[in-house]
């Protein structure tokens, strides 16, 4: 079990103070950026915790029932969802505000991120990446039938949205998926 200081960009001291904010992952989690983003963003100082040794063991399945990654350790607050945990982080601390204050802008960010985890990110990740960057580097055949039958489905989208300053959830959340998208 590896931990590695982080401190956001905002938090430079000369002597880096352990933080009690620790965020347990993998590093290539897109949901595991989207929150060091979201706390860097809000200038959170915090500590990695690199889990992916233990995924799937008795001690990480006690801090996230569904064997999955992000998990955030506030003090002796532990959450998991990566939802939960940016609505969490831009609430509980000081910083520039995550979310659209009008509540029909927050609304549809809301849609979107859905529609993202939901929709796209299966298909975008599960199907496209996958079998076009993972298998291929692990030595397994891709399937182009599979991103073909991806692609259609990643492409749809429900009606636009206008991104501003305020919609700054959204926007590293999507971020991230392009991230992972392109390599």
């Amino acid at each position: 079990m590896q931990i590695q200081p982080v401190l956001a960009a905002d938090s430079f001291s000369e002597s880096p103070a352990m933080t009690d904010v620790v965020v347990l992952g993998f590093p290539r989690s897109t949901y595991v950026h989207i929150v060091r983003l979201v706390l860097t963003h809000k200038g959170v100082p915090y500590t990695f915790r690199d889990l992916e040794p233990e995924m799937g063991s008795a001690s990480h399945l006690a801090l996230h029932p569904f064997d999955r990654v992000p998990i955030l350790q506030h003090g002796d607050f532990t959450l998991y969802e990566t939802s939960a945990i940016a609505t969490y982080v831009d609430e509980a601390f000081e910083g520039p505000g995550l979310q659209p204050k009008d509540v029909r802008a927050r609304a549809r960010m809301n849609q979107w991120i859905s529609s993202i985890n939901s929709y796209y990110y299966p298909y975008m990740i599960y199907h496209v990446t996958h079998e076009r960057m993972v298998f291929p580097q692990l030595g397994i055949a891709s399937d182009e039938k599979v991103v073909a039958h991806a692609l259609p489905k990643v492409q749809r989208a429900p009606e636009p949205i206008t991104l501003s300053a305020a919609s700054s959830r959204l926007q590293i959340s999507s971020c991230c998926q392009v991230r992972m998208l392109s390599g």
